[in-house]
């Protein structure tokens, strides 16, 4: 099979004499190559048919000159592709890389990743370790671990809710024991009709800087721990 194309008479103009990748010689291994069987023999066509020739010589590497988002773009359409733009005009991609670091969000680990703070506590329970790391946020995190390790995921969810139980028990203590110490106050130090003041804590989410105030630590704590699963900063 044949890839018949024709010549842009501009082509040279878009291209380039070289690039970092020397032009169109990009072939990754899941992309059409001469000689792949296209129909196998049969029946009704004992000789079959393969790729006899590939025209547009293979890919070329093209950076996003917004993002830095590298591509693979067809030879021969080069062309076409160096005359893309962004609304701004400016040109859309580049052939040469422009170095931009991406923005990766919350830029998170898979927690199977050995870099992972949770990994420390998963790593002897007979999972694989996973290469995953700048997830943008915590839903995107739950999604790849529920696609991608079903067994830990059931596991890392147990053990999170364990947590969660866990501070809610402290926090509640905590709550009894403030309780106690304003009737104790109440009690025994408190004129008739005075003022009492109540104990305030107030606690920032560390991501985007809002406040909770509450009248325990432990309460303050909760609204932030809260928060901060939905918390967009």
């Amino acid at each position: 099979m044949t890839t018949q194309t024709k010549a842009h008479p501009s082509m040279n103009e878009f291209l380039g004499a070289s690039s970092q990748d020397d032009g169109h010689e990009i072939r990754p291994p899941d992309y059409m190559r001469v000689g792949e069987e296209i129909i196998r023999p049969g029946a009704g066509d004992p000789s079959g048919m393969k790729v006899s020739d590939l025209r547009f010589k293979g890919y070329v590497r093209v950076w996003d000159t917004k993002t830095g988002i590298a591509s693979l773009q067809p030879w021969y359409l080069m062309w076409q592709t160096m005359r893309k733009t962004h609304p701004d005009g400016s040109p859309f991609f580049t052939r040469t890389d422009p170095h931009i670091v991406p923005n990766h969000g919350a830029d998170l680990f898979c927690p199977l990743n050995p870099a992972a703070s949770e990994y420390e506590g998963l790593k002897g329970m007979g999972f694989k370790p996973c290469g995953k790391r700048h997830i943008p946020h915590l839903d995107g995190q739950d999604a790849h671990v529920r696609k991608s390790h079903k067994r830990a995921f059931v596991v890392i969810e147990r053990l999170r809710q364990e947590k969660i139980r866990g501070e809610d028990r402290a926090l509640q203590l905590e709550a009894l024991r403030t309780n106690q110490s304003v009737l104790a106050a109440l009690a025994g130090n408190v004129e008739p009709g005075a003022a009492v003041a109540l104990p305030v804590f107030t606690l920032n989410c560390p991501k985007c800087g809002k406040a909770f105030t509450k009248g325990s630590q432990g309460g303050a704590k909760s609204a932030v721990r809260g928060h901060g699963r939905r918390c967009k900063a």
